[in-house]
């Protein structure tokens, strides 16, 4: 789970107890970092997916889910822009209460 606003951090880790709650493993990124490095670190943890919920998706009552593996067989096959809108997204949107289901159907 990236973390996206420093304010918010228990709000953060109650969607991660949630999650773990659920079968889950997850984690929450504990460090002072921006979000490029927080990808970083999930990509290196070889985590396949990143929760991301930012000031637009927190308005909305959304979250991002980010499936870090398909972006990066995505990006093995992508020439250029044209290709890449085309293209399967390796994000999408959902609710917060629907987050847990959406991961299990992704991992299965």
């Amino acid at each position: 789970m990236l973390v996206m606003d420093k304010t918010r951090l228990v709000e953060t880790s109650e969607l991660v107890k949630t999650l773990r709650n659920s079968g889950i493993r997850a984690e929450m990124y504990m460090g002072d970092s921006g979000m490029k490095a927080q990808m970083r670190y999930a990509d290196n943890r070889n985590a396949r997916l990143v929760v991301i919920e930012g000031e637009d998706e927190l308005a909305a009552g959304i979250v991002t889910l980010k499936d870090l593996q398909l972006g990066q067989q995505n990006a093995q096959n992508i020439k250029d822009n044209e290709e890449w809108r085309a293209s399967e997204h390796a994000q999408t949107q959902v609710s917060r209460t629907d987050l847990a289901q959406k991961i299990k159907e992704i991992l299965s």
